[in-house]
């Protein structure tokens, strides 16, 4: 088998041919890449904002619960203000007598 030897120029051509394709797939990454960080951030941020919703409709449920039983306690209270006051002195001497201890 015989080898052609190739001419310094041939060489140098050839370098550079490599050197644009390489420059030209390093850029196609790049671009390929950065659509892709964009999509990730796109629906991170989605995810991020149906948190942020739930959490936000979540606390809204629990503060309409609050202010039901709020409501409900003073209605109680407003209706057996006997009951209600012994209930609290018998709460009271309870927590005095646990916390002695």
């Amino acid at each position: 088998m015989t080898r052609k030897s190739a001419e310094p120029h041939d060489i140098e051509t050839e370098l550079a041919a490599l050197r644009t394709d390489i420059a030209a797939l390093a850029s196609s990454l790049g671009a390929y890449g950065l659509d892709k960080v964009g999509a990730l951030t796109g629906q991170a941020q989605g995810m991020t904002d149906e948190a942020r919703e739930a959490a936000r409709k979540t606390l809204q449920d629990i503060r309409a619960q609050i202010d039901t039983l709020e409501q409900d306690l003073e209605t109680g209270i407003r209706k057996h203000p006997v009951r209600a006051m012994l209930l609290a002195f018998g709460l009271g001497m309870l927590l005095s007598k646990l916390l002695k201890r």
